[in-house]
């Protein structure tokens, strides 16, 4: 179960993408290096860029 949804995300860039930013954004909140204001904002822009973003509805899931 968990090697299925693990290669469904590595083999979406988009998810990848928004994996690894979601990671270090939090992380540099936590160590201090992103201010509380930053991270607003950066969790609103990629929330805003994934829900909006129209993907492939043919595919599951939309594409994404």
């Amino acid at each position: 179960m968990t090697n299925e949804i693990l290669s469904k995300i590595v083999s979406s860039a988009s998810k990848l993408v928004l994996l690894i930013f979601s990671v270090a954004i939090v992380a540099g909140l936590f160590t201090g290096h992103v201010s509380e204001d930053t991270f607003k904002v950066a969790v609103l822009m990629v929330l805003t860029y994934y829900f909006t973003s129209k993907g492939d509805p043919t595919l599951p899931y939309g594409g994404k």
